[in-house]
């Protein structure tokens, strides 16, 4: 049954939890848009994931 899945979905569905199939640069450039701002300025050395929702359904990573 499992391996019926994955043989069955796209990666986009399978790796990540909203359907789109990867993240567009600029999903990247708003993030540093965002952090360069007045707005971030008590966030500090954090790890901050742009990936769609993977760690929502896969939070030990797509092989845990």
């Amino acid at each position: 049954m499992v391996s019926f899945l994955f043989r069955s979905l796209p990666l986009s569905r399978l790796f990540q939890a909203m359907p789109i199939p990867y993240i567009e640069p600029e999903d990247m450039a708003n993030l540093g848009v965002f952090l360069a701002s007045e707005e971030s300025r008590y966030i500090t050395g954090q790890q901050i994931r742009v990936d769609a929702g993977s760690l929502l359904k896969w939070p030990n990573g797509p092989g845990g």
